[in-house]
């Protein structure tokens, strides 16, 4: 980094150290504590690697209680921290006791330093972001003097002291609704062991993975089939493997993830809860699939912005006596955002108990609302009847930068349209300038959501010529954005 003062040059006296990066270890029992039925344990250490003091951390957290009781969090540790119950945008906050007062705090966490602290909720494990943040170790009165005394202001010394935050995965409570769903909370465990084995290093071996993987997909088989005693076989199965690696090729988060989530499964099931998977009793149709996609909350499917050559596999698996014949499965509600090659494919023959993988390909357009998600359901069809259903979420991620496109048409007369395309929420202003810097129209200024934007632009009442369109704008992480092209005018 360069510092300029005084006209003349000065290479940079000052560290520049990196983020604090906070490593979250954890473990989950249960507990009768304030009647609640699980304690979450944390250890919070400032990592070896960091060069900063970790003075504060977030954890998002999906239980309301906190809201509540914010004696739900139980802190145990030498140095004075303090923890905050659960805010308005669902995390838990935590922040050394000094910290408003001087810089860094004496209760931060050095490299290699921790703290424990413990939340007790009736939510399952749910793998969720942290974030810690940090300070430089302090500036000491000498270094100041001899920074003065070379030229450096204030402001040139402290630039960027503090560094953004870092961000890495833990697990907290999620609190599920009461109407439960069997076909979205499998989702939902599938997702957790995929994660866990692929993603996160939290199950470190490949044959148990596959293992774990084929008795998740034989419990939804057999809740498909309405058979919920081979089911919950299969998922005692499942639960005493998972308690059978725990601390071997399982870690404690990944062992709090799968065993409990199944276990809360195995006590809706014992109770007679509710397992409709929404699907016919002959004929099942189950996700194998979705190629392209980005990684997601459960049972979202986020699909790349604009993307081209997704690729959507199913596969129909026939549960009945006897063999299915003439069936096809139709796409029968597909968001306007979407465009499949072909909305219905038809199938072979199926025996009795074998299954057919068929593939949809599609394409994702630019006109959507980044984060929402909408619906896609296919129906099975047989001799003209709907014979079963299957409904999958998506979502389209935010473009990946930030882009001014050229104007269409150009040359004009006497409308074009202007586009442009957004990677976060961004205060954007676009002006329209004369071939002399004057400024003739601003046709934007708002605060606009992730995704790509267009806007016709009437010059009717102008003059042929040169015009500049100028795309200003600020992102909500602070980057500066600016562009500009020419178009021309011509009557």
């Amino acid at each position: 980094m360069i510092l300029y003062f005084c006209s003349t040059v000065i290479e940079a006296q000052i560290p520049r150290p990196d983020k604090a990066y906070g490593v979250f270890s954890v473990s989950v029992d249960e507990v009768d504590t304030l009647g609640t039925s699980l304690g979450y344990s944390y250890l919070l250490r400032n990592s070896e690697q960091s060069e900063q003091v970790l003075d504060a951390f977030t954890i998002f957290i999906s239980d309301p209680a906190f809201k509540k009781n914010p004696n739900l969090i139980k802190y145990q540790g030498l140095k004075k921290w303090y923890l905050d119950g659960i805010a308005t945008n669902g995390a838990i906050f935590g922040a050394a006791a000094s910290r408003i007062i001087e810089l860094p705090p004496e209760n931060g966490l050095e490299p290699k330093e921790k703290i424990n602290f413990k939340l007790f909720s009736n939510g399952l494990p749910a793998i969720v972001p942290f974030y810690t943040e940090g300070f430089t170790p302090p500036i000491t009165f000498e270094l100041l003097d001899t920074l003065y005394a070379q030229g450096y202001t204030d402001e040139e010394i402290f630039l960027d002291w503090k560094e953004e935050s870092y961000k890495g995965i833990t697990i907290s409570p999620k609190v599920w609704a009461e109407d439960f769903d069997t076909s979205i909370f499998l989702d939902s465990l599938d997702s957790y062991q995929h994660r866990s084995c692929e993603e996160l290093g939290w199950i470190t071996n490949k044959g148990i993975c596959n293992s774990l993987e084929v008795k998740l997909r034989n419990v939804r088989r057999h809740l498909e089939r309405d058979k919920p005693k081979q089911a919950r076989n299969v998922l005692n199965a499942f639960i005493n493997q998972v308690e059978a690696q725990r601390g071997k090729h399982i870690t404690e988060e990944g062992y709090a993830l799968l065993y409990f989530n199944a276990e809360y499964l195995m006590d809706k099931l014992d109770s007679g809860g509710e397992t409709d998977m929404n699907l016919s009793k002959a004929f099942a149709l189950i996700i194998t699939a979705i190629i392209g996609t980005l990684p997601a909350a459960a049972q979202t499917y986020t699909i790349p912005f604009a993307s081209k050559g997704n690729t959507l596999q199913l596969e129909v698996v026939n549960y009945g006596q006897e063999s299915g014949q003439g069936l096809l499965v139709q796409a029968v509600e597909i968001p306007d955002w979407i465009s499949l090659s072909a909305d219905k494919l038809h199938l072979d023959n199926i025996s009795s108990g074998e299954g057919q993988i068929i593939t949809f390909h599609f394409d994702a357009g630019e006109q959507v609302e980044v984060g929402e998600v909408h619906t896609l359901v296919f129906h099975i069809i047989q001799s003209g009847e709907v014979i079963g259903e299957k409904k999958f979420k998506l979502t389209s991620s935010a473009p990946a930068n930030f882009e001014l496109f050229a104007n269409y048409p150009n040359p004009f007369n006497p409308a074009t349209t202007i586009s442009y395309q957004l990677p976060e929420q961004t205060k954007v202003t676009v002006q329209i300038f004369n071939i002399l810097g004057q400024l003739v129209s601003e046709p934007v200024n708002a605060s606009q959501k992730p995704g790509k934007y267009q806007f016709l632009w009437n010059a009717s009442q102008y003059a042929s010529g040169v015009y500049l369109y100028r795309f200003v704008g600020k992102t909500q992480s602070g980057k500066q954005l600016m562009e500009q092209r020419k178009m021309l005018l011509v009557k």
